[in-house]
């Protein structure tokens, strides 16, 4: 989805950006069956006129379900490295 169309084309790959970013997900489940799930987020930065994007900040957070009890991870701050395992992915 890109929510600038129609208005207008844009020269960066982002969907949404601006000051005061916020992180919103809410990973929900139909069945509770045991899982060990866990996401990696980051504050990205567009580059100077092209379409490259960097990570500024990165971090990772999840749950596990084991035997209907729900346990919450994180967040732990996650490194360069990370960002560059996701970049094949994100780039595509």
């Amino acid at each position: 989805m890109d929510p600038f169309d129609p208005f207008r084309p844009v020269t960066h790959p982002c969907g949404f950006f601006g000051f005061l970013p916020t992180l919103f997900d809410a990973p929900s489940r139909d069945e509770v069956t045991d899982t060990d799930w866990t996401a990696h987020s980051f504050l990205t930065r567009l580059g100077n006129g092209d379409r490259t994007v960097g990570a500024l900040h990165g971090f990772s957070w999840g749950f596990s379900i084991q035997d209907g009890v729900i346990t919450p991870r994180g967040p732990e701050l996650i490194g360069p490295q990370d960002w560059e395992a996701h970049r094949k992915t994100l780039g595509g």
